[in-house]
This record gives structure tokens, sequence and C-alpha cells, in this order.
């Protein structure tokens, strides 16, 4: 972890700016470019604050973490204006739960995964499963997902921020660690009982 707050903020503030301001309104259509804006500075406030109440881990993901406080946010302020998101799933004792921030971003991710396993996200049980294989991910596989589904991280980002030598290496290295994630949901579906078998398809590709 950094020392202290200061080095927080001179190492992600700019940084993260952009990302987190594109993250909201993406997320909320109708909220202000200057609501955003302010929750970021919002969001830094809270961090600080729970640095000085020792609520913060040493292994804290920085990238992650503050989206998921502008999240939380974001949330409540919509919810205070009658807009709701069904994909944001958050209360103040998540901002730390992986299990919870998948939730977020599953419409993101089951676009990446068989038709077959995409068709179950609707149902909670499968959500909470497919949150508990992300928490588990073993590294750098659960903090390349989380930069690149949470904070909408750069491909040059993940590399530098995981070691790897280049883009393309962190492009290969996600497209490997989500296809050993979407294993380990199909996999641990199975077992639980939910029929995960792939569809013969005809040659039109159409079952």
């Amino acid at each position: 972890m950094e020392e202290n707050f200061e080095d927080i903020v001179r190492k992600y503030y700019n940084r993260l700016r952009e990302p987190f301001v594109r993250k909201l309104t993406r997320q909320y259509p109708s909220m202000r470019l200057d609501t955003a804006e302010d929750l970021y500075q919002e969001a830094f406030i809270a961090v600080q604050d729970n640095i000085k109440r020792g609520k913060v881990r040493p292994d804290t993901d920085w990238n992650a973490y503050i989206l998921t406080i502008g999240l939380n946010m974001a949330s409540k302020e919509q919810r205070h204006g009658g807009i709701t998101n069904p994909f944001v799933i958050i209360s103040d004792e998540d901002e730390g739960n992986g299990n919870n921030r998948l939730a977020r971003k599953v419409e993101d991710m089951i676009k990446e995964m068989p038709e077959e396993e995409a068709a179950l996200c609707n149902n909670p049980e499968v959500l909470s499963r497919l949150g508990n294989e992300l928490d588990h991910t073993p590294e750098p596989c659960g903090k390349i997902i989380r930069l690149f589904y949470y904070t909408d991280a750069t491909m040059e980002d993940i590399a530098e921020e995981t070691g790897l030598k280049n883009a393309q290496t962190a492009k290969a290295k996600k497209s490997q660690c989500m296809t050993d994630l979407i294993n380990r949901v199909t996999e641990a579906l199975r077992r639980a009982g939910f029929d995960v078998t792939p569809k013969k398809r005809n040659r039109n590709g159409k079952n």
C-alpha cells in the first residue's frame, strides 16, 4: 500500500479521473458531467477517511477500490433521484467485496461467455457463483479482470500494473484469464445442477 493519502493522490488522482467519470456517466446516462466530477472528489475524501479509520487493507487494489466507492456514491445519488440500475448492487459493506463487484459488471462480462452460460446470468444463484469464482481467482488474473472490468483500464495500464511485457501480452493474458474463469464457473454450475451442456447447432449456427 502507498504510505499515505498524499501518495495515493499523487499516483492515482489524474490517472483515474477520466475513466471514473466515463464509467459513471455511462452507467447512469442521465448523470451530469459536473455531478460525476463532484463524486470523484468525494470518493477521494472517502478514501482519506477510510485510511484514517483503518478500514483499508494493505493489499488494496486502488483502481478498483476508488471506483467502487464512486459507484456506491453514484448509486445512492441516483436512488435519491428515483433512478435505479439493476447491475449496481452495492452497500457500504460491499466496497471491498469482490462478489458484489462482479454483479455490477456482469453485463459486460457475459458478453464474452458462450451463449449457454450467458443465458443463465439472470439467475441470482448463478451471479453468486460467478462472483465466488472471481473472488478466488489467483493473481495476476484476479487483478487483470478487476482492472479491465471495474476501472476501464487500458491494456497498457494493465501491463504496467501487473508487470507484463506490453499491451499485447496483457491482452493475451486477459483472454486466458477469462477462459479459465468461465471454465471454472461452468464447472461450478454443473456441480450445482445447472444444465450448461452446449446445445447442438445446425449449419447456420442456430439451435
